[in-house]
């Protein structure tokens, strides 16, 4: 070594210029007073945060904060950079006692200059003198983008494993429900309006077209929900839903609405996007409590960021190119903890004593089916905001019609001829079979593909129309009717699907095809029979 090296001024000259050069964040926490190492872990990690200040840092360590000049960051607090709130870094400390004052790779939970959270991996050494702790060393490294798409990927992966679990139940659900709701109508037509049971079956019936509504949230929130979209004025639906549920919301909640009178068309589905609005704003209601508060909606048009488009990814949906349409729905009330925030969209998730079935998770669900996106931002003491951020109508809102009521079932479809009923639930089969026969049809039924196209065949020419289970075990779908088909060129065929991604006509529709979802009611299989074989067609 030459005497130059050797000379204390020159080495602490080189070794602080490797430590302001370093790639790396380097620090230095100090204390306001040493910390006695006999102390419980608990009392030192308390005074760590009391007494703890950083001493010294790098450059790279203050970019990491949003500071180009370390000397801005100098002099922070422990607790300012560290939140004592956040149990993660309560524990951070707790390893750093427990551990001799020395950890490898250990993660914190900080914020930068604006708030925003940072997720760092550090490497820190304690300097301890007679019993004393007096300060600690450590490198530093920004690991929070890394975190995040960890993050994205572990709750893209949950969103798909729930949907799948609440798509599989929603389709056996179904299933159960058509047997349930199918037998009720019929013992309704059998009792006629003066028994005595009319009542309780009228109850019955309610229950599962109540439980249909559950399924259909289920569906909706694993993407499989059936979406009608058409251009529609978002403005429009906001007033008219809050039209509806004002009586809903609680006296001691003031809804208030900043709705952009250049707002462009959405592509929605107008019904679903409805039950999201009532959903947010119902939620923001039941947020606030029996303490006064308002509820907020905004509507805009703006471009989707890079972290927003990131998220959506996530969650299975790619954003589509440009502006959306945007329907914020804000509350000043008590806010979620990251916890809560983590979870807002699981299915059956609630902080309230009595769950309220899926909510949130079936708006999001909506939403991802109308290929949007649901963001969320809160805090404890900061309300809540909900954004929804939809597909901009290439085209424009229709001029509004005037309904028309829907004539009785029985003055619909004409009652007559033979319909092959075609289901591997031997229970639906029958509830089907049941219903038709007491409209004044003859039926037909199978249990597989091949039985189907064995019925064809041997009443060839009789039959007025197939309605079929678009999944069976063998072929099914595409496959069946294009069997069916061969044998039969022009035979109508209705498709009863136990979710809306079950449906293939776009494959190839033709004027005599008609979908239908389960569980369906007497008076709709009755419609969709004459819409595929008019009565006075045969």
């Amino acid at each position: 070594m030459s005497p130059y090296d050797r000379d204390p001024a020159t080495l602490d000259e080189r070794y602080r210029a490797l430590f302001e050069q370093s790639a790396e964040g380097l620090w230095c926490a100090d204390l306001d007073e040493p910390i006695p190492t006999s102390l419980s872990v608990e009392d030192q990690v308390r005074l760590m945060f009391e007494r703890g200040y950083l001493g010294d840092a790098n450059v790279a360590m203050a970019r990491m904060y949003g500071f180009d000049d370390p000397s801005l960051l100098i002099g922070a607090r422990i607790e300012q950079l560290l939140p004592p709130e956040d149990p993660h870094n309560v524990e951070y400390l707790r390893a750093f006692v427990r551990s001799g004052y020395r950890l490898t790779d250990a993660e914190s939970h900080e914020i930068d200059r604006d708030g925003a959270p940072k997720v760092f991996a550090n490497n820190l050494v304690g300097t301890v003198h007679d019993g004393l702790l007096w300060r600690a060393w450590g490198t530093q490294r920004d690991i929070t983008q890394r975190r995040l798409t960890a993050e994205r990927l572990r709750r893209s992966q949950k969103a798909e494993s729930l949907a799948v679990l609440a798509g599989g139940v929603a389709h056996d659900l179904n299933n159960l429900l058509a047997v349930m709701m199918g037998h009720a109508q019929l013992a309704l037509k059998r009792v006629g309006p003066a028994h005595p049971a009319v009542h309780d079956l009228e109850r019955v019936l309610g229950a599962a077209e109540t439980a249909a509504e559950l399924a259909r949230h289920m569906l909706a929130y694993a993407g499989r929900g059936e979406v009608d979209a058409a251009p529609a004025d978002l403005n429009e639906l906001v007033r008219r839903t809050l039209t509806l549920i004002r009586v809903a919301v609680p006296s001691n909640v003031a809804v208030t609405t900043e709705l952009d009178p250049a707002l462009s068309p959405a592509e929605v589905d107008a019904s679903q996007m409805q039950q999201v609005v009532m959903n947010l704003v119902l939620n923001a209601a039941e947020a606030l409590g029996a303490q006064s508060g308002s509820v907020h909606l905004a509507t805009s048009v703006r471009e989707p960021t890079a972290a927003e488009r990131a998220d959506a990814e996530a969650m299975g949906v790619r954003l589509a190119d440009g502006p959306h349409v945007v329907l914020a729905v804000t509350d000043d009330g008590p806010g979620m903890p990251a916890d809560v925030l983590a979870r807002v969209f699981d299915p059956f998730f609630t902080t309230k004593t009595c769950g309220r079935g899926l909510g949130l998770a079936a708006v999001q669900g909506i939403v991802l089916g109308h290929q949007g996106a649901v963001l969320v931002a809160s805090a404890l003491g900061g309300g809540a905001r909900f954004e929804v951020l939809l597909p901009r109508a290439r085209g424009a809102v229709p001029a509004s019609r005037a309904v028309e009521p829907e004539p009785e079932p029985e003055r619909v479809a004409g009652a007559g001829g033979t319909i092959l009923v075609v289901d591997d639930d031997r229970e639906v089969l029958e509830t089907i079979h049941d219903l038709l026969t007491s409209a004044g049809f003859a039926t037909l039924v199978a249990t597989s593909a091949e039985g189907a196209l064995e019925e064809l065949r041997a009443h060839r020419g009789e039959i007025r129309a197939v309605l079929v289970a678009r999944v069976m075990p063998g072929p099914s779908g595409r496959a069946l009717r294009d069997a069916l088909r061969a044998i039969e060129p022009r035979m109508p065929i209705v498709t009863c699907c136990g979710f809306a991604d079950e449906v293939d006509l776009a494959e190839g529709p033709t004027e005599i095809d008609v979908s239908l979802l389960k569980p369906v009611r007497l008076a709709a299989l009755l419609e969709a029979i004459e819409r595929v074989s008019p009565s006075g067609a045969r």
